[in-house]
């Protein structure tokens, strides 16, 4: 199965995309304001109205297939069943992005169908992705009525950029904090609301500094999000285990404090942490009632270097400046290893 009849038309098609860009949302990040989204992009008219049913039908039947035990491994997921509003329903092919790639790691999950690579291809013809970065992963998640998603952030071990298909209207919340009133509804710095069709390419501080999450909607809501692994010759969890939580474990080259940035019940209580994707292990689903609101006490400090001693003050000064801030980041540090 072809995505295009014609790869003639195709090939002349990039001059009928609607490209936005230019979105804004500040927030303050170490004393300073910084546009979370910069580097966000959303294409529309990218494929017909016929191309698009085509890929509906085509990922409904995979669904259809992981319900009834027909594809291998982990490539279907199902979990959060019982838990209303957060069940969660994926496909992943390719290289999986739970955990770090592995050059010579085989893997359970099915590679990505051909049609779905034909995306692809057709992404980085038309030049919306870079040939450099083509994506080896896909992920098709599947929103039923009044169903969301937990926040999402990058990863280190995924390359930029990261972009999404929606196969119907959606819409998403990004900001450095989110807030929540526990039912998914989410309040953030930036609300955008794809249109069907629309592809969302995430670069830059829209990437690496902000977190996404979709809204529950009456509708339900299919989006394919395209990602690139890298590979990594270091030890890894193997990819035939059970997905597990993915917790940020140095800063970005960004050097911004991450913390937690999700708020329930529009307080000011951090909640857990941000879960890239549950196991799918059924003691994993655990109900948000049961989840303690203490947070999860993972910092990370800044890595930025210290203020310099301002050049006026006598040198006993600024030897004691030094000393103080030396002391201040050692207690800041050692908090959350106390906790």
């Amino acid at each position: 199965m072809e995505l295009c009849s014609n790869h003639e038309q195709c090939e002349s098609r990039s001059s009928q995309i609607k490209l936005t860009k230019g979105f804004a949302a500040k927030e303050p990040v170490r004393g300073h304001m910084v546009n979370l989204v910069k580097g966000m992009k959303l294409y529309e008219n990218i494929f017909t109205d016929s191309e698009l049913s085509k890929l509906t039908h085509f990922v409904s039947d995979l669904r259809t297939a992981g319900h009834n035990g027909e594809l291998s491994g982990e490539t279907y997921i199902l979990f959060n069943k019982q838990i209303k509003g957060n069940k969660r329903e994926l496909l992943q092919f390719g290289v999986p992005i739970f955990g770090h790639r592995q050059e010579d790691a085989t893997s359970n999950i099915q590679p990505i169908p051909p049609l779905l690579q034909g995306v692809i291809d057709h992404l980085v013809q038309w030049q919306l992705l870079p040939v450099y970065k083509k994506p080896n992963s896909c992920i098709i998640n599947f929103f039923d009525e009044g169903e969301y998603s937990q926040p999402f952030w990058k990863p280190p071990h995924l390359d930029q950029p990261i972009s999404t298909l929606f196969l119907s209207e959606s819409t998403l919340v990004f900001g450095r904090f989110l807030v929540n009133d526990g039912e998914g509804n989410y309040k953030g710095k930036f609300t955008l609301s794809p249109k069907e069709g629309s592809l969302l390419v995430m670069r830059g501080n829209s990437c690496d500094m902000a977190r996404h999450a979709t809204c529950p909607s009456p509708n339900e809501r299919i989006a394919i999000s395209f990602f690139r692994v890298r590979p990594d010759s270091t030890p890894a969890h193997s990819p035939h285990g059970p997905m597990t939580l993915w917790n940020p474990t140095s800063p970005g080259p960004y050097s911004y404090e991450p913390m937690d940035m999700v708020m329930p019940k529009w307080g000011l209580l951090p909640a857990p942490v941000v879960m890239l994707a549950p196991a799918p292990v059924p003691q994993m689903a655990v109900s948000p009632k049961k989840i303690p609101g203490s947070g999860t006490g993972v910092f990370l400090p800044w890595n930025g270097s210290h203020r310099k001693p301002a050049k006026h003050l006598p040198p006993r000064a600024q030897k004691g400046r030094v000393l103080h801030l030396t002391h201040a980041v050692e207690t800041h540090v050692a908090e959350p290893a106390s906790a």
